[in-house]
Order: C-alpha cells, then sequence, then structure tokens
C-alpha cells in the first residue's frame, strides 16, 4: 500500500492508519488520518489492554484500497489501570409500558491496579433514571447500568455516556439507546406511485421510511377492501419485493409500521396498473407439413402433430425454473420430406415482451430428411440468467424450412411456431428470513469496499447478491466452503454511487441489509 502514486499501481497520496485488536476483524482504532503515503509514519498506540492479535490496516484515504498485515503482534500494557467495556452492546426500549433497559459494564482492572471505581452518567433521557449496582467497584467484575422512568421520553436515538472514575484515573464509554415509541407517523407510499399506469409485472414497492419502526408488513391485493390478496410479506427495510403480478391489472398496496413496542395503522392503499404487452405475432405456413414435433424443457415435454396450420399455442403447458439454475433444451422436427430446417428457441427472460435482449435467442441447430428427427445441437444447455424476472413469460419456439434461420417474429415462413409458458419462481422463497448471530456490516456507508462478519449456520457456501432499488441484480459473489465463521472483506468496484439492498444466503436463511456506497 504504501509508496503507491506511480503511474503503474493505484494513485493514493494519503492514507488511514488503523489498529485492529481482534486478529483483523475490525479496525475501531484510528493511529492517523489523512497522512501521507511516504512508506512510514510514527504513530502512538493509545492505553488499550494487552493483547496478542493486534494488526494494522492501512487504507487509501482517498481511493479504495486497502493492505492488512498478515500477522498478528502483540501489546502489553505496562502500568496499572482499569478498563470499562459495554458487554452488552445497543439496546432499546419502549417510552410506555414502564419498562426498563439493563447494561452489562465489564471492568478489567490491570496491572496490581486497586483503586475503588465510581460511576456516572451524562446525555441519559430527560426525566429517566439510571443506576447502577454496585455502586463502585475495586476488582474485576460485572456492574449493572440501569436506565428507567422511561415513559414519555422522547422517542429517539440516544448515546448515553457513563464515565468510570476513580482517584488517578477516569474512563468514558458509550452505551447507545435506541427509545421506541407506540405511535407512528403515517407512512408516504413513494413507488409505485398512486394512480401510476404501465408498472412493470415486478415492481419494486417503496416508501419514506420511519426512524421509530424496526420493521413493516406489506399487503398487495386486487381490490380496495384488501380481502384478495396476491402479495405479502415482513421486510426490515423501507422497500419490498413481491410475487410477480397479472398484465393489464389495476392493483392496491399498503404499509404498516412495527415496532417492538407496537404497530401503527396500515397507510392509505396507493393504487397502480399493471403494464399491458403481448410478445409479437408469429404464424409460419400451416399448408406444408414442416413442424416441431417435439420439445423438451424440463418438465415440459410435449409431443405434436402439425394439427393447428402455422402456429400452436400451448402457453397452457409451463414449467417452474430458478435464476442461475441449467437446464437442456431439445427439439425433434419434421422436415416434410428431403429438405434442412432450422429450429431456434427465445425466452422473454425481462418480460419486455420482445425477444430482442442478450441471452433471449438459442439456436438448436437444423436437421435433414428426417419426419421426427432431433435438430443437430439439441440439447442446448440454457443457465437462467440471474436477473431473470420472477413470473410467468413467453419461450417460443420456431422451425423453418429454409437456409436462413428462423427469426422470432417472422411470419408466412415454411414451419411452424410454438409458444410455451416459462415460470420464473423465486429463487431464495424457501429461505428464511433471519439476523444472523455476530452479524456485522461495515462501515455502511462505504465507498464500495466494507468487511462482512457472521457466524454461519451452514459451512458449505455463501452467496452475496447486490440489488439496486429497482430490484436489478447488480453483482453476486459465491463463497464455498466458509467455515463456522464468515469473515471476508468484500469490494463492489465500480459500482456507482446509491442506495443498494445485499442479500446475504447462507444454507436454509438469509438476510437482507440496506447498504449505501459513496
Amino acid at each position: 500500500m504504501a509508496n503507491t502514486t506511480s503511474t503503474s499501481g493505484p494513485d493514493c497520496q494519503n492514507v488511514n492508519i488503523k489498529l485492529s485488536t481482534d486478529g483483523g476483524v475490525t479496525f475501531p482504532v484510528t493511529l492517523a488520518s489523512d497522512t501521507p503515503n511516504d512508506g512510514t509514519h510514527s504513530v502512538v498506540i493509545p492505553e488499550i489492554p494487552t493483547t496478542t492479535q493486534a494488526r494494522i490496516m492501512v487504507e487509501a484515504a482517498d481511493n479504495i484500497f486497502l493492505a492488512v498485515s498478515t500477522t498478528n503482534f502483540t501489546i502489553n500494557l505496562a502500568s496499572p489501570t482499569f478498563f470499562i467495556t459495554n458487554t452488552t452492546g445497543d439496546l432499546s426500549g419502549c417510552n410506555s409500558g414502564g419498562g426498563s433497559v439493563v447494561y452489562t459494564l465489564n471492568l478489567n482492572f490491570v496491572n496490581g491496579f486497586s483503586e475503588t471505581v465510581t460511576f456516572s452518567t451524562t446525555d441519559q433521557p430527560s426525566g429517566s433514571t439510571v443506576t447502577f449496582n454496585p455502586a463502585s467497584v475495586n476488582a474485576d467484575g460485572n456492574v449493572t447500568m440501569t436506565v428507567s422512568n422511561l415513559d414519555g421520553v422522547a422517542g429517539q436515538d440516544y448515546t448515553i455516556v457513563v464515565t468510570a472514575t476513580s482517584t488517578s484515573v477516569t474512563r468514558n464509554l458509550n452505551a447507545d439507546l435506541k427509545v421506541f415509541s407506540s405511535t407512528f407517523s403515517a407512512l408516504n407510499l413513494t413507488s409505485p406511485a398512486d394512480g401510476q399506469m404501465g408498472v412493470p409485472l415486478d415492481p419494486t414497492y417503496i416508501w419514506n421510511a420511519d426512524s421509530n419502526a424496526t420493521s413493516y408488513d406489506v399487503e398487495v391485493a386486487t381490490n380496495m377492501g384488501f380481502t384478495n390478496i396476491v402479495s405479502s410479506g415482513t421486510v426490515t427495510t423501507n422497500s419490498y419485493w413481491g410475487t410477480s403480478l397479472n398484465q393489464a391489472i389495476t392493483y392496491y398496496w399498503r404499509v404498516k409500521p412495527k415496532n417492538s413496542c407496537g404497530e401503527g395503522n396500515f397507510s392509505s392503499g396507493n393504487t397502480f396498473t399493471t403494464q399491458n404487452c403481448l410478445p409479437c405475432t408469429s404464424v409460419a405456413n400451416g399448408a406444408t407439413p414442416t413442424s416441431t414435433t417435439r420439445v423438451i424443457f424440463n418438465t415440459i415435454d410435449q409431443s405434436s402433430g402439425k394439427d393447428n396450420g402455422g402456429y400452436s399455442d400451448y402457453s397452457n403447458i409451463s414449467t417452474d425454473v430458478r435464476a442461475n439454475e441449467t437446464h437442456n433444451v431439445s427439439v425433434y422436427v419434421n422436415t416434410g420430406g428431403e429438405f434442412t430446417v432450422k429450429t431456434k428457441v427465445w425466452i422473454d427472460w425481462n418480460q419486455d415482451c420482445d425477444f430482442d435482449d442478450a441471452n433471449e435467442e438459442y439456436n438448436l441447430g437444423r436437421a435433414s430428411n428426417v419426419t421426427d428427427g432431433l435438430t443437430t445441437f439439441s440439447p442446448v444447455s440454457m443457465t437462467i440468467p440471474g436477473d431473470a424476472l420472477i413470473g410467468h413469460t413467453v419461450m417460443r419456439v420456431s422451425t423453418k424450412a429454409s437456409s436462413n434461420p428462423p427469426t422470432s417474429c417472422e411470419n408466412g415462413a415454411n414451419g411452424e411456431v410454438e409458444d410455451y409458458t416459462i415460470n420464473v419462481v423465486d429463487a431464495t422463497a424457501s429461505l428464511e428470513d433471519v439476523t444472523f448471530e455476530g452479524f456485522n456490516l461495515y462501515p455502511n456507508p462505504s465507498n464500495g469496499n466494507f468487511t462482512l462478519v457472521f457466524d454461519t449456520v451452514s459451512s458449505e457456501n455463501v452467496q452475496l447478491q447486490l440489488f439496486d432499488i429497482t430490484g436489478r441484480l447488480v453483482r453476486e459473489i459465491p463463497y464455498e466452503n466458509v467455515g463456522a465463521r464468515f469473515s471476508e472483506n468484500i469490494f463492489f468496484g465500480n459500482t456507482s454511487k446509491g442506495l443498494y439492498l445485499l442479500k446475504i444466503k447462507n444454507g436454509s436463511k438469509q438476510t437482507t441489509r440496506k447498504l449505501v456506497i459513496e
């Protein structure tokens, strides 16, 4: 990392130097900020407990690169002193119902320190009461800090400053407290907008977040009374991806905020109407015997003659697929004599009612002088795109007797066109949404470079998917043989600034978190 200012390496004029005491899992201590990247810098190690797992990270202050020392080193503290840590972490409470919150503070006396330590606080919620048990200590141990009388205090975030004082040493510690209210402000639904027309079949529902809410119930229905609900769920962010919808239908959607202290009312229902489009018409010449005689794809296995003329509508025949699955497609044909036919298959993966997009066309090859023969390229291996839209779409199979291959919207050619239905289902629909133990995603916001740690439920693999707020899959990163604890530095390079949703899947569980790239 040092001296990386040449034209052959990353351009980095200044760096930040940070310290880890847990083997590189976190780097909470900043030793130097925005110092010149000249290869050396003198730092003062702060007074911290003795550790054998210290590491240094040097990160670019004006770029996205970093370097971490590859081995641990030891920091020894020689003078008598004490340290105080909050072993409970951040807590939340209600401003009604007579509740309280209790923190456990750990006191660590080192190098023979034996002075009596007492405690006080500032910046607690106005009107609340803070007590310590025991009120003072002169040896290692835990102290409980209880914050009570929260009824009626303002619902907001508080950082309580705990001061531990002895004759010669004073330590300050922050204890974060989130106070929730059981009453909620009215939610503002932003997308789809009320009365919006031509909404895609897989909309992302977005509303203004309520800082007092920890989760939201979302409902989508086909009637104003919400008695015919077609999609619903509970999410922890202010957006929701629901079940794919049908074309040219008016829908209603609403959201209800909730937290551990209560829940609000559903918002007023917004209404919107989905897009109405159909794929192009393609009908071949029904007077010739040239035809498709059998189509095999996943669970579809349809044998047919040319009973319907130049076009056969088999849209009532469908199969379910999932993004990133791989399936084979095979087509058998009747060439109508000593002729050569060519066959192609199209699938409208993005449901925009055409077959013109990348990865929507598949060449099945040719066949000559057969009445029920396999085309030369069959079976063709087909991987469902990772960004394929959830819901029903069209698979078109076209066989044509010509030296030129068929096109997706061609009419009048000697041959046959057949349409089937492909149902793209959510690959994660059966996964339980959880918060993984030991979960931490930092820094957030970031420049696209962040650290993700959590305790896995399966050591086989972890999959990360980054979505933008429209639901488009931006990046996907798989990890295999991950062990009991996942700890990785993740870099989403060349990603535009903005709000994203990071979906983390492990075993039978998943979680989604907001990620801001600045």
